[in-house]
């Protein structure tokens, strides 16, 4: 740590060699730019209305002054009245010694112990300009814990502490405390936070004992002299802060209220701090660091009621929510508003598992919870995995729990792979038959997922199964939809293959969203832009048969004609791909497919013939008819070449005829 003094020199006696106030001496090291920083921080005046300075040198105010500044970082400084000015010969100088380099570890409860520490200088001597670097700081013996008990028992002196306290608790951390009292009694109020609240909570803690204009120090916690203030009205109007009047007992703040702050209250003026330090160290070990949550947390600690809200405030600090559900289960606490609320819930993660381990207790409870609640057996399931087996009091606690997640959306419990597991490992023990089909059902689209290759009958049949059996989001079935598809391109070209096809859709269209005619129509666009779709006839006749047969055992809808007209388009672009012999293949396929798509494929069949027909006519008439043409021959009358020249393939002006049922006709 470097040092720095700050005084009225005489000439030549200073660290530029001239006059008045002046950098008296230095650290090696410092600039000219950061003593004129630093030298900002180092200001000191009188009282403006207080007593004569020559005549009652005992009340002149002692700052210390624990900074955290933009340019130099934290800062120490230490000013005092010097006397007389040697050079104006006149009241008014003082002598500054400021610190800065602070170590990282340097605390707020360091700083404030350093007062009356007679490392300090106080007055000007014949000491060389350049100074040393120190390692620490030698501490003073004004302020302990019994001088603050004796400090405490004034009942005016504790309203003033009550007070400072009750503002660390209260207001924001950018808030500032004005606190007109006398330097010393400020410096035992400083002392006192720093020994009471946990250490993570003082971060943020700055102070001044002493200013003489408050407005323009950085700190937190602000001393005046209190002789007299008239202006502490216009402090806080003029700034984010809290003031008090240790004479009038003068308070901007209501009287301050709070579990922690009776405690810490209560210790230090019995001096016992036992069941304080227990509590900061809990604070400390679990990282909270807001001074404004102490009440809130020191309330949950000792199981008294807490809301939503105040949980949502806490759930920054997810190891403090695991200490307080680790707490005895007999102790009114707050586990089950706790898992009532699905963002508190998220906020433990892998602290679930330990917290049980440690309290078996609770976990019965929650357990039993689970029984009743969908939503808590999904998310303890998931957060325990296999490992909540040994915390199940008994088989019929299992199957609650089973029949509990089992009603949550399938794509729900395919999301988390600890939750799946549990599941696998619950097939291992002897459950009813409804409920472990639903299981195997969920284990099967689970596999599903995760292994490649095509599709078989059997994880077809798991698949379905699971779709029908657990409840299915519309995104999870388009999902299952697009990989059955990819699993059906992977298959070879056979009969089997169209087979599936067939069962996937007769089976995926009663859950499909939108009906089995949207369904239909999904499964064309996903197909029709595989480039090896149009070679794989089996599959291609299979959807063919499948839009002629509409929708099983529903009349002739809109939605069936929207069907069969897809499969005419898709039998068409499928002769246009592969004419040669692709027809007789489609008579040969047809013959198994049901009677409403056999008659609606004779129809279509004739439909489709009519365009080679013509055109091998026109084909055959374009070699024939030319020399004809010349000149007009006299054999060949007009109607004639009208008729010839007529000839083309148009396609039926109503189509719905061609695909009417068979009792239509």
């Amino acid at each position: 740590m470097k040092q720095l003094f700050y005084t009225s020199c005489q000439q030549g006696k200073s660290w530029t060699g001239k006059e008045g106030f002046q950098v008296r001496a230095a650290s090696a090291g410092l600039g000219g730019e950061r003593l004129l920083q630093a030298v900002r921080y180092m200001g000191y005046q009188l009282p403006q209305n207080g007593r004569n300075p020559l005549e009652s040198f005992h009340y002149l105010p002692v700052r210390l002054a624990f900074l955290q500044t933009p340019d130099l970082g934290y800062v120490l400084c230490h000013s005092v009245s010097a006397g007389v000015d040697p050079t104006t010969h006149r009241p008014g100088n003082f002598f500054s010694h400021l610190l800065l380099e602070l170590p990282p570890e340097f605390s707020p409860a360091k700083a404030i112990q350093t007062w009356g520490s007679p490392f300090w200088q106080k007055t000007d001597g014949p000491f060389d300009i350049l100074l040393p670097e120190i390692d620490t700081i030698e501490p003073g013996n004004l302020l302990t814990e019994e001088r603050l008990r004796q400090f405490l028992l004034s009942e005016q002196r504790q309203a003033m502490f009550r007070f400072v306290l009750g503002a660390i608790l209260s207001t924001p951390p950018d808030w500032r405390i004005f606190v007109a009292a006398y330097p010393e009694e400020v410096a035992f109020c400083i002392y006192g936070i720093t020994r009471l609240l946990p250490e993570a909570c003082q971060k943020s803690l700055t102070f001044s004992t002493y200013e003489a204009q408050p407005l323009l120090c950085p700190a937190r916690l602000i001393g005046l002299w209190p002789e007299p203030i008239a202006e502490m009205a216009s402090y806080c109007s003029q700034a984010r802060a809290v003031s008090y009047h240790s004479g009038t007992g003068q308070s901007s703040l209501p009287t301050a209220e709070g579990e922690f702050l009776r405690l810490a209250v209560r210790a230090a003026v019995a001096g016992n701090y036992q069941e304080l330090d227990q509590f900061r160290q809990v604070c400390d070990r679990c990282g909270l660091d807001r001074a404004e949550l102490l009440n809130l947390a020191y309330r949950a600690e000792q199981g008294g009621p807490v809301s939503q809200e105040e949980l949502r405030q806490l759930a920054a600090y997810p190891r403090f929510l695991a200490h307080l559900l680790a707490k005895p289960a007999e102790q009114p606490g707050m586990l089950f508003p706790f898992l009532k609320d699905a963002q508190l819930r998220e906020t433990l993660d892998n602290h679930i598992l330990p917290i049980f381990q440690q309290n078996p207790t609770a976990m019965a409870r929650v357990v039993h919870w689970a029984e009743t609640s969908e939503k808590v057996a999904l998310w303890l399931a998931s957060k325990c995995g296999t490992d909540l087996f040994q915390f199940l009091p008994e088989p019929a606690s299992l199957e609650k729990l089973l029949n509990q997640l089992v009603r949550c959306p399938l794509d729900r419990l395919l999301e988390e792979p600890r939750l799946v597991q549990f599941l696998a490992r619950a097939l291992q023990t002897p459950l009813p038959a409804l409920l472990r089909q639903k299981i195997e059902s969920v284990w099967g689209i689970w596999q599903f997922f995760q292994q490649p290759g095509w599709l078989t009958q059997q994880q077809l049949t798991q698949l379905i199964d699971a779709l029908h059996t657990c409840p299915a989001t519309p995104f999870l079935i388009r999902k299952v939809l697009s990989m059955a598809i990819a699993r059906l391109l992977a298959r070879p070209d056979s009969l089997d293959s169209s087979r599936l096809a067939e069962a996937l859709f007769l089976r995926l269209g009663p859950v499909w969203p939108e009906g089995a005619a949207r369904l239909y129509n999904q499964v064309l666009e996903q197909l029709t832009g595989q480039p090896r779709f149009w070679n794989r006839r089996y599959l291609v006749s299979s959807l063919i048969g499948m839009g002629l047969a509409g929708l099983p055992s529903v009349p002739f809808t809109e939605d069936s004609f929207q069907m069969a007209v897809q499969a005419r388009d898709l039998a068409q672009k499928l002769l246009a791909h592969s004419p040669r012999k692709t027809f007789c293949f489609l008579q040969q396929q047809a013959s198994t497919w049901p009677p409403e798509a056999q008659f609606r494929w004779n129809l279509l069949a004739k439909f489709l013939c009519r365009p080679t027909f013509w055109q091998r006519i026109r084909t055959l008439t374009s070699k024939i008819l030319p020399p004809l043409r010349k000149e007009n021959p006299p054999h060949r009358s007009p109607q004639m070449t009208s008729s010839i020249d007529s000839l083309s393939f148009s396609e039926p002006k109503e189509p719905m005829k061609i695909f009417r049922t068979t009792s239509d006709e």
